[in-house]
């Protein structure tokens, strides 16, 4: 696997000097920058040979950082023969950074595949859509997580796999919805919601604990997991002795 290449004051110019590279200015400390980290490292296979994807830690190099005026982090800007060409501000969806990509260094073109003989699979759970009108009903009994999104917000977007995916990894055992806060100010106002993405749990009704921000899927097994126990492992059945 190709990673992302570690960039700093002294190799910068020398790194970027001819062709396409992807930088990512980061920070260890950046809740967003670690959310899109998993993404650059893919990107960094994905186009490996036709765009060089590199890392700049902030705190470690602050000439570079000083010299393109990076003032919010994630800022990914990409560079053509040492110039800068288009830059991103903020976490995106994988699906952004490809489009600039595929922009200056062109899609892949694939071959045909071979027919995919597949089984049906059972039916996904999705996250409920929550609304003012039936909020109060939906949350009144159990374990119930509910993202406050909006969909003009970024990081929003980032983490809306992991809760669909959440939905079916904890069916039966805590409720996952959804509010607009766009479309439903008064549940957001009555919860205070002041930054979005938040995620409430709720118990019976009740708010327990609140997570502010995109978070990494972990962060959220961990919350839920906290409440609602771990889910219990497959039995792979009793070994026999010989005597």
């Amino acid at each position: 696997m190709t990673n992302p290449i570690t960039l700093t004051d002294s190799n910068f110019q020398g790194e970027i000097a001819s062709g396409l590279t992807l930088v990512d200015f980061w920070a260890p400390w950046c809740g967003p920058c670690r959310i899109i980290a998993p993404v650059i490292e893919e990107l960094a296979g994905q186009y490996e040979g036709r765009v060089k994807v590199g890392k700049v830690n902030v705190d470690e190099n602050p000439a570079t950082q000083g010299q393109f005026r990076v003032m919010s982090i994630p800022t990914l800007i990409l560079f053509k023969d040492g110039q800068p060409i288009e830059s991103i501000v903020g976490a995106q969806p994988k699906r952004a950074f490809e489009r600039l990509l595929d922009k200056h260094a062109g899609a892949v073109i694939n071959l045909p595949e071979e027919p995919i003989i597949t089984k049906e699979e059972p039916a996904i759970t999705k996250p409920v859509t929550l609304t003012d009108s039936n909020f109060t009903d939906e949350v009144s009994s159990g374990l119930t997580l509910v993202d406050f999104w909006a969909p003009w917000c970024g990081p929003c977007r980032i983490i809306a796999p992991v809760i669909e995916e959440l939905a079916g990894q904890y069916q039966g055992r805590v409720k996952i919805g959804k509010v607009n806060v766009d479309e439903n100010p008064a549940t957001q106002g009555q919860f205070r919601v002041m930054s979005i993405p938040t995620l409430i749990l709720f118990k019976d009704g009740q708010p327990v604990e609140t997570m502010v921000g995109a978070q990494p899927k972990r962060a959220f097994e961990t919350l839920l997991d906290k409440y609602a126990g771990a889910a219990p492992a497959a039995s792979t059945g009793n070994a026999v002795s010989a005597d």
